[in-house]
């Protein structure tokens, strides 16, 4: 409760222009897919991370998939096709700041 007092927000007009030039600025842009790579086995990110979840009816649109520089997929057991959005994006950022945290621990940071 309270994240958004907390938690960098703003609007962007043209969201693919916006991830390109955090791409040109060494952010790893991160889109949840159906089609990406398992979640769990992805390789290393950046530093900075974007995290990009569509919506459960389109998804991400292609050209914001375009810009995409990993598409990760959270595998789920059973027969559901998708998680909730907000779900799974609390999944990735949860499992994103738990792997940055266990490395600054580790690099005694």
């Amino acid at each position: 409760m309270g994240g958004v007092f907390r938690i960098p927000c703003m609007r962007c007009g043209d969201l693919p222009e916006y991830l390109s030039q955090l791409a040109q600025e060494g952010y790893e842009i991160i889109a949840g897919d159906l089609r990406g790579t398992d979640f769990y086995s992805r390789p290393k990110a950046k530093e900075k991370i974007c995290i990009v979840i569509g919506n459960e009816g389109q998804g991400i649109s292609p050209a914001v998939l375009k810009t995409a520089t990993m598409r990760l997929k959270i595998p789920i057991p059973g027969k559901a096709e998708s998680l909730n959005a907000a779900v799974a994006g609390a999944i990735m950022m949860y499992d994103f700041l738990r792997e940055k945290t266990k490395n600054s621990a580790e690099s005694g940071a």
